[in-house]
């Protein structure tokens, strides 16, 4: 069955970190980190992912059918919309190789529907990436089964590519950013994996401040290819458009910037009731409370 919407008032985003959904979701970063850490992107995969990486290639094709119209708005542009319209049809389609009939799938299905970006409002931001961070542990619970760092940065490489190349292509508009004092405008999620795979390399925090390094970095670690994505789309002096970040790569380890990258996500993402709000809950994330409480922080 489709998930429903629990979180409706500040007081539920509360009751949402006593419950097995809050405690899934860490539980999922902690297995992407340890399993990231120190490992460069190499471009191979497995079997296993091979179903998720086939559907965000199929999304990613519908691009060119859907080309942007011109426009008076800055951001949100109307072919947005026809894409997203495609996406829903063409994930219904997809059943991840998963055995029939399976109660779960829908709700596969409902976390990769949001997971690119808003119909309404056209666009993208952390609450969208939380729903495909869901929809990547649902699909490897249902399957029993665990992903090394290579499947793990092929998937997120996949979905990171895509969904900038929805950025550009139909200006989507950051969802809830901070604006200057937001750690990205649209992404979380590529810091904390890609703060992993810098741990015990020989990449130096203060490498982002180096084009020339951040574009040498790119094809390999997440939190370089954002940071790379970051210099594409903004102008003027790094420290100036993207404070925190800067401020960040002063940090002397990569440790400590990955844990600060994780504590950052639960005080800027999953307490924060305008991106929650729009979270969803059903079997694989359930709103009951959680018996054990074994990931309640970092």
């Amino acid at each position: 069955m489709a998930p429903i919407k629990r979180i409706n008032s500040i007081a539920d985003v509360a009751q949402f970190g006593e419950s097995r959904a809050y405690a899934q979701i860490l539980k999922r970063i902690e297995l992407i980190s340890l399993a990231c850490k120190g490992v460069q992107y190499n471009g191979t995969h497995s079997s296993l992912v091979t179903p998720v990486l086939t559907v965000l290639q199929t999304l990613s094709d519908l691009i060119p059918k859907f080309p942007p119209v011109q426009s008076h708005k800055r951001y949100g542009n109307p072919s947005y919309k026809d894409w997203n319209q495609e996406m829903t049809e063409c994930v219904k389609k997809c059943f991840f190789d998963i055995p029939q009939p399976n109660p779960v799938l829908e709700e596969l299905q409902f976390y990769l529907f949001n997971a690119f970006g808003s119909l309404q409002r056209i666009d993208y931001g952390t609450g969208h990436e939380l729903n495909f961070l869901a929809f990547f542990d649902g699909f490897l619970r249902v399957r029993e089964t665990e992903a090394d760092g290579q499947d793990i940065l092929c998937v997120f490489f996949t979905y990171f590519e895509l969904m900038t190349t929805l950025i550009r292509t139909y200006n989507l508009e950051p969802a809830g950013s901070h604006g200057v004092w937001g750690l990205d405008d649209h992404f979380h999620i590529p810091y904390i994996i890609g703060a992993a795979q810098c741990i015990g390399s020989l990449i130096e925090p203060q490498d982002v401040l180096n084009e020339k390094k951040v574009a040498e970095y790119k094809s390999s670690n997440l939190y370089f290819a954002a940071i790379a994505f970051i210099y594409e789309m903004k102008r003027g002096r790094f420290a100036e458009h993207s404070p925190i970040l800067y401020d960040v790569s002063s940090i002397p380890t990569w440790t400590k910037i990955q844990q600060g990258m994780r504590k950052m996500y639960v005080g800027e993402v999953l307490t924060k009731f305008p991106v929650v709000q729009h979270f969803y809950f059903g079997t694989l994330f359930s709103f009951d409370p959680n018996p054990e409480k074994n990931y309640q922080t970092f």
